[in-house]
């Protein structure tokens, strides 16, 4: 399939909330997330107008801050997949999520996507990211394109630990 990876626009707000819904709900969370947190999680991935109207103004706010680059990966007008950066410094930039719709899975669009986000930093920074600690699948992908592990967050995940993963871009 032919797609293409753009800056989001406001617009896409709405597709990359459903994508969110959607990738939650058919992810592997649910065995990495400690059960009496579970309920929790599934709450908060449950479509919501609420919390679709949340998303999308959001999202805008970070569309429009020159601080935060979000791509989508788009085919035939339609949202595929997305993910977002974050320049917390001069230094560092912080990778802030990647999901793909599940029907869109194995297709190359979450790697597209990734390397996107990666190029957001230049030659002088980091790059990092949280990972669910248990989360062996990402954490060896990661460990791919160059991340190691430098610590733990102190920032839960729906209970669960995350590890705090970095690469620099001559890694």
């Amino acid at each position: 399939m032919q797609y293409i990876i753009r800056p989001a626009m406001k617009s896409d707000a709405s597709a990359m909330y459903s994508i969110s819904i959607r990738d939650h709900a058919q992810s592997y969370y649910q065995r990495l997330i400690p059960a009496n947190y579970l309920q929790d999680f599934n709450d908060r991935y449950r479509m919501s107008d609420i919390r679709r109207r949340e998303f999308i103004k959001k999202t805008a706010e970070k569309i429009d801050d020159p601080n935060w680059f979000v791509f989508v990966a788009e085919a035939n007008g339609r949202v595929l997949g997305y993910t977002m950066a974050y320049v917390e410094n001069e230094h560092t930039v912080q990778l802030k999520g990647l999901f793909v719709d599940p029907r869109w899975h194995k297709q190359g669009i979450g790697s597209s996507l990734f390397k996107a986000s990666l190029g957001v930093a230049s030659s002088d920074m980091v790059t990092r990211l949280l990972v669910v600690s248990e989360n062996d699948i990402a954490k060896k992908l990661y460990e791919k394109y160059g991340f190691k592990p430098i610590g733990q967050s102190d920032k839960l995940f729906f209970g669960a630990k995350q590890d705090i993963m970095e690469k620099s871009v001559t890694d």
